[in-house]
């Protein structure tokens, strides 16, 4: 009620009167935007990096090569060992190195055997001239000399390394003798991770000849087949010692002529040692 009074009131209805007869011209309203023009740009605007000048190379600013343009060193002893049969005892080296780029390298390498009184049962030298032509993969051309006792032999050799699908180091190599004898070894290796440092490394290694070479106890076809198994840890990234198991067989003709001269076909080793590079 006395709400209704007060609408009621003279009072109330001179003040609404006054409201209706204000005058709103002093007042400036923006205009309203027009949500269908074009935003405006700069200028000038800010050119694409590779649209500055087309067609030219942009400017060298310098600044570090990139690791595979530089020259890097790299010794690795893959196998240091003794290794017995239970009757002769020996030394093997296995050990490998490298100076060059990514793509190209002077690659050296050394495997053989001597007597723990010193006498030398067999040993080679490699020299390659490597060169990457696909992804974990390099061509391989160069020479070997083998070093045996009273005798010696210098080859040709070609061949490819890399990693096999499954993570399978292989080498594959042929080679050809001053005497014109064909020849080629395969080597495949693997490493297993049993934990971060232990692991299990099979190896297999084959050569085969494509004549029969009687002058080196060696025949045509597949000459023999060695399976390793070494146990390593790695106590560093770059010094892990092993223990481990070789077993090598004569095939073939290969076979034929050892037993004729009463050497022995079949063999197993026991080995420790150790596994470095820098």
């Amino acid at each position: 009620m006395l709400l209704a009074t007060a609408i009621g009131s003279p009072a109330f209805a001179q003040g609404g009167e006054a409201m209706q007869m204000q005058d709103h011209g002093g007042m400036s309203m923006p205009p309203a935007r027009d949500r269908s023009a074009t935003p405006k740009t700069s200028e000038k605007p800010i050119p694409k990096y590779a649209e500055v000048d087309p067609g030219k190379p942009q400017e060298d600013v310098g600044g570090m090569d990139m690791d595979d343009n530089e020259p890097f060193f790299q010794f690795l002893g893959d196998r240091m060992e003794y290794r017995t049969d239970g009757n002769q005892p020996t030394y093997l080296w296995d050990v490998d190195s490298w100076y060059g780029t990514d793509y190209d390298k002077l690659f050296v390498e050394s495997e053989g055997q001597v007597a723990t009184d010193g006498r030398t049962k067999d040993a080679n030298v490699e020299v390659y001239w490597n060169h990457t032509f696909a992804t974990f993969w390099d061509t391989q051309l160069g020479l070997k000399h083998d070093f045996k006792p009273n005798d010696g032999r210098t080859f040709l050799a070609a061949g490819v390394q890399g990693l096999a699908p499954y993570i399978f180091k292989a080498d594959a190599t042929a080679y050809l003798s001053e005497d014109g004898d064909a020849s080629a070894k395969l080597e495949v290796e693997r490493t297993f991770l049993l934990t971060q440092r232990l692991q299990v490394i099979p190896r297999l290694e084959t050569n085969l000849a494509l004549q029969d070479a009687p002058r080196y106890n060696t025949g045509s076809g597949i000459n023999d087949v060695e399976l390793e198994l070494r146990v390593s840890y790695q106590i560093t990234r770059k010094f892990a010692p092993y223990v481990g198991v070789n077993w090598r067989r004569d095939l073939g003709e290969t076979a034929s002529m050892k037993r004729a001269d009463r050497n022995d076909i079949n063999s197993t080793y026991f080995s420790t040692g150790l596994r470095v590079w820098f």
